[in-house]
């Protein structure tokens, strides 16, 4: 059904490949786009914020004290969570997840005694709507200490978040990584086959993006062997922000690729070649972005 060959050959001259997915994939997705992504975001959900290296150091003890306020002044009803849940905050250095606690003196305090300049991750959970506020607030007053920023719902530890269409959206995926990566000992050992027991052990999440959203131009390095990033939206029109921009960074390669967010669009990001990758910042008022994200190999964990 696809043309493997030609998807190998981009993989080897630009590091990207780009297909549409079957027409019953699109169905799958089209029944997962019914759910309620900003309920999901509030039962098991969170706002991922990665900081610039170098960023204004007041922004963390600012952005604790805005959580705090949050919590305390906004109450919100949930039919089926009940009152709005309290944000909670982790933070992470890319090696060690690490909590902070903010102590009735004001002072903020980190496990062993942990350094809060190295600290640039930043896992925010609780109600959609409080989470929201916190987001416009960063947006409008620390955008540029911000290198990206979305909403992230595990996928792989949530049987319930999709079920089964969730599921038969992995195994697509699935497919695809086992035929464009066969050839790899890596794949020859894991199996030629879906397994739900074991292919589920990885990164697989859904992101979602909105207004002030964004991810800067980056390299993933050679850690693991691609990144699939699936593309849900049936609403996209040209002009909402949004687009995966590509760009071969190897010597004499500099062709850019830009990809817009349509529905079924499946894009492979091959480690190896390790082209530079961004969103540009959506612009939409309202609007929610939302993109499936699969990184391989399976059993090991990616930020």
């Amino acid at each position: 059904m696809y043309d493997y060959p030609q998807l190998k050959k981009d993989i080897d001259n630009r590091g990207v490949s780009i297909l549409e997915v079957s027409n019953t994939t699109k169905e799958y997705i089209r029944e997962m786009n019914k759910l309620s992504f900003k309920n999901m975001i509030s039962s098991t959900g969170s706002l991922y914020l990665n900081l610039i290296d170098g960023y204004d150091t007041t922004l963390v003890s600012k952005m604790i004290y805005k959580i705090v306020d949050i919590n305390k002044t906004m109450h919100v009803w949930h039919q089926f969570i009940g009152e709005g849940k309290k944000l909670t905050y982790k933070a992470s250095d890319h090696e060690r997840l690490e909590t902070t606690q903010l102590e009735k003196d004001g002072s903020i305090s980190y496990t062993e005694n942990y350094d809060q300049k190295a600290i640039v991750l930043w896992y925010i959970s609780g109600s959609y709507e409080k989470l929201t506020i916190l987001r416009k607030w960063l947006v409008d007053n620390y955008k540029t200490s911000i290198f990206q920023m979305w909403y992230e719902i595990e996928l792989q530890t949530n049987p319930g978040q999709g079920g089964v269409v969730v599921t038969k959206i992995h195994q697509e995926l699935t497919k695809i990584y086992l035929e464009l990566y066969k050839d790899l000992e890596e794949v020859q050992n894991f199996g030629r086959e879906y397994n739900s027991d074991t292919t589920l052990a990885q990164t697989f999440r859904l992101q979602v993006y909105e207004e002030g959203c964004f991810i800067s131009p980056h390299e993933d390095g050679n850690d693991g062997q691609c990144s699939m990033l699936l593309y849900t939206n049936e609403d996209y029109v040209e002009g909402m922000g949004g687009e995966l921009v590509c760009t071969d960074s190897r010597p004499g390669r500099k062709k850019e690729i830009t990809v817009p967010p349509t529905i079924g669009t499946l894009v492979i990001v091959d480690f190896k070649s390790n082209p530079t990758h961004a969103v540009n910042a959506i612009k939409e008022k309202d609007w929610l972005r939302t993109t499936i994200g699969c990184w391989w190999p399976p059993g090991k964990s990616y930020n």
